[in-house]
């Protein structure tokens, strides 16, 4: 399958858009071509005599700089020749902000139907495009409405960065969801902080989804998804919510002192496992990327 990835050539890193690349680019027979190219998912874009991964949003942990050479092995030439020709089988627009529009999107139009066309729509707000709506699958983060055209997704952990789990030796971790501050010079001593303890803080902030749930997660933490009662249900949708909140009630009615205690240690090693299951099975940025694609394949019949 050739999948042509568009959006505006004002290039910015967007979590939803830039974790489903990631996530094709690790499918067996997709070739994704994302044009304009997102330089910054690349590892050979960094390094001491180019760019600076942690220049880049979030300091480029988790997602940024993960692409290898041979992701990056695609022919972006002739992109308008190939739309008109349907040298492509799937075209994604992967981002549908009026900022950040592909301008290939009324070619596009004018060439592929409607079941050929797919629309991410990663935005922190509730608005829906739309104008876009029944031109194309339309998937959306923060979704709080029932629309049989609009489908949930969510953001994704690169398979690759998953931890392993360290001795826990504190209850929570000293990462909280705090705005522009990051205690952490480096990837590696912000995923150790997660997988030394039993729980990692998260809540809402731009929006309900939050790449951060995944970083607890992905480094072996249980997330105490604080105001996750509130969550509507069309949002996050990929995350094990009744397992969190089991931890958020068992947060709520054990002290500290109990994690440390054999009892506790098992009592949250268990329910871990559990979670960590389900996150392999549905929160990797391949299980996300997948998950979107079989929805395509069932409505492209």
């Amino acid at each position: 399958m050739k999948i042509l990835y568009g959006r505006s050539t004002d290039l910015g890193q967007d979590y939803l858009s830039d974790t489903i690349l990631h996530g094709l680019k690790s499918l067996a027979n997709v070739e994704t071509i994302d044009e304009p190219r997102q330089w910054y998912m690349y590892a050979n874009e960094f390094g001491p005599s180019k760019r600076n991964l942690k220049e880049i949003y979030g300091r480029g942990f988790t997602i940024y700089g993960t692409l290898q050479d041979h992701h990056d092995n695609v022919d972006r030439s002739n992109v308008e020749e190939k739309i008109r020709a349907k040298y492509y089988d799937l075209i994604i627009f992967s981002r549908v902000d009026s900022g950040h529009m592909s301008p290939y999107l009324q070619l596009v139009f004018d060439h592929y139907p409607s079941n050929k066309i797919i629309f991410l729509d990663g935005e922190d707000g509730t608005n829906i495009n739309s104008a876009l709506l029944g031109k194309g699958l339309y998937f959306k983060r923060e979704l709080t409405i029932n629309n049989q055209y609009i489908i949930p997704i969510s953001f994704s952990f690169p398979k690759e960065k998953i931890q392993t789990p360290l001795e826990k030796t504190q209850v929570f971790s000293q990462v909280r969801p705090t705005w522009g501050v990051y205690i952490h010079e480096n990837e590696q001593d912000y995923y150790n902080d997660y997988r030394r303890s039993l729980f990692g803080i998260t809540h809402k902030k731009g929006g309900w989804d939050c790449l951060r749930h995944y970083e607890i997660l992905g480094s072996r933490s249980i997330p105490v998804f604080t105001d996750l009662p509130h969550c509507p249900k069309n949002i996050c949708t990929h995350l094990p919510k009744d397992m969190l909140l089991n931890a958020l009630t068992l947060v709520s009615t054990k002290s500290p002192d109990y994690f440390m205690t054999s009892e506790g240690i098992d009592v949250c090693r268990e329910l871990e496992n559990k979670i960590h299951n389900h996150f392999i099975e549905h929160c990797t940025t391949e299980a996300m990327a997948k998950y979107m694609l079989d929805y395509y394949l069932k409505y492209s019949k």
